[in-house]
């Protein structure tokens, strides 16, 4: 069966498909340009190439024009070819990587999962691009460099001790994984507990790190745009007979501000708005399709992050957003973080526009947000989000340093008391949590983080 579908599928369709794919994409091109509108995907030619997509590949103007030239050029096997070649340099695949591979994979109608030995759509991609993997694939990180990352870890975590009043009982926790082998790097816990480790074993409250999955879930389902504005004033919502009113960490309201701003900035209102907007329903299905099965407040308040989640469970938010719209649940080997793929693991949760999206909100969090500690030391990665938990009990930071390699910090008191600076500063997930994922990108870029 596997030879069959990779014969039908990708090296030789039969002709009479692809002159039927090829009349129905010429009716649909001659439509677009009598009614003036965009012209409609088809996917075409011996390789099964979306002309739609083949034309983003190339930074090629959506037109009946360039449509009808790219459609004469797919139906040919060296023109496809081509094209799968093109669209393998322009998403910067190596050799070897298939979750790179994932950012293309929109040209094929659908993905094949890997049972009972049938050829994923991946590997078929892999076929075509001659792009054959050559023995075990390493890490991108070493076992030097991953121990590199734990004495640096520590020595930022000692300096942090020193700002918290009883500093010396507070704890941490780091996760940091490899989706292209779809494993844990590193779950290490650094306190002095002999139990269950917080965060990684023992879930705690995530505070605005949820947001990953609101505004993934925003996008998916109602598709605005980064730049739609939000109100962010005065609201109130009943929960349980009681009015609440949420408020932003700093106790501001700023008017109207844009998706994209309210993200960065982890301002609460506009995701209480959103909230209600998409309902809890629907927050709760987004949260289940990314493998998360823990009850959920039927509240607009669920914003807010008052749900406790471990690392794994948090991180499988931020994977579709980094694979292209995959779900990947990176495998722990032994007891060191708890978690379990769910059934649909690899399944599409997010379309390749919507993950395209988030990575410019994380990378929006970086440059100007919450986490822009990062850019002012030089490595900002691919960026990621904060999260306060309400009374300053939690400090995480979910982030990826690239496509592959992700992670979450995690740092508190293993009894849940609120952390305070000795000098009487704000205490927050951007002062202290995101300075314990920047000494992870130093040792993964290569360089030096100023301290």
């Amino acid at each position: 069966m596997a030879r069959s579908v990779l014969q039908i599928e990708c090296t030789a369709r039969p002709l009479p498909v692809r002159v039927f794919e090829g009349n129905l994409a010429l009716i649909a091109a001659i439509k677009s340009i009598v009614r003036g509108t965009r012209p409609q995907n088809f996917t075409v030619g011996p390789f099964q190439i979306g002309i739609v997509p083949s034309l983003k590949w190339t930074h090629t103007p959506i037109t009946p024009k360039h449509y009808l030239r790219r459609l004469l050029s797919l139906v040919t096997t060296e023109g496809s070819a081509r094209l799968f070649r093109i669209a393998a340099r322009k998403s910067g695949v190596r050799t070897g990587n298939r979750n790179q591979l994932r950012k293309f994979v929109e040209s094929y109608n659908g993905r094949i999962r890997n049972i009972d030995g049938a050829l994923s759509y991946d590997d078929m991609i892999h076929i075509l691009t001659e792009r054959h993997r050559t023995g075990h694939e390493k890490t991108a990180l070493t076992s030097h460099q991953l121990l590199e990352i734990s004495t640096r870890f520590a020595g930022r975590l000692d300096r942090i001790r020193k700002l918290i009043v009883d500093g010396t009982q507070l704890e941490a926790a780091l996760l940091l994984t490899d989706l292209s082998q779809k494993m844990v790097l590193r779950a290490e816990y650094f306190g002095k507990g002999t139990g269950p480790a917080p965060a990684l074993n023992i879930p705690r409250p995530v505070g605005s790190t949820l947001k990953v999955a609101l505004y993934s879930a925003l996008l998916e389902k109602r598709g605005v745009s980064l730049s739609t504005s939000i109100p962010d004033d005065p609201m109130m919502v009943e929960w349980r007979g009681h009015k609440i009113h949420p408020r932003n960490s700093d106790r501001q309201f700023r008017g109207q501000v844009t998706l994209e701003y309210a993200f960065a900035n982890s301002i609460n209102i506009p995701a209480v708005r959103i909230a209600q907007d998409l309902g809890s329903r629907e927050i709760a299905l987004f949260l289940q399709r990314c493998g998360i099965y823990r009850p959920m407040p039927e509240t607009p308040l669920i914003a807010l992050g008052g749900v406790e989640l471990n690392a794994l469970e948090l991180l499988s938010t931020l994977t579709p957003i980094l694979t292209g719209g995959f779900l990947c649940w990176p495998r722990a080997n032994g007891a060191a973080c708890s978690g379990s793929p769910p059934f649909n693991d690899g399944e599409r949760i997010l379309s390749y526009e919507t993950a395209e999206g988030m990575r410019r909100l994380l990378r929006a969090s970086a440059n100007y947000g919450t986490a822009r500690f990062l850019t002012q030391t030089g490595n900002p990665g691919w960026g990621g989000k904060t999260g306060t938990s309400e009374g300053n009990r939690d400090f995480w930071f979910i982030g990826a340093a690239d496509g592959d390699i992700c992670g979450a910090v995690w740092l508190g008191f293993a009894d849940g008391r609120s952390m305070r600076c000795v000098d009487g500063s704000d205490a927050s997930a951007s002062r202290f949590a995101v300075p314990l994922w920047s000494e992870i990108l130093a040792v993964y870029c290569g360089r030096c983080n100023r301290v």
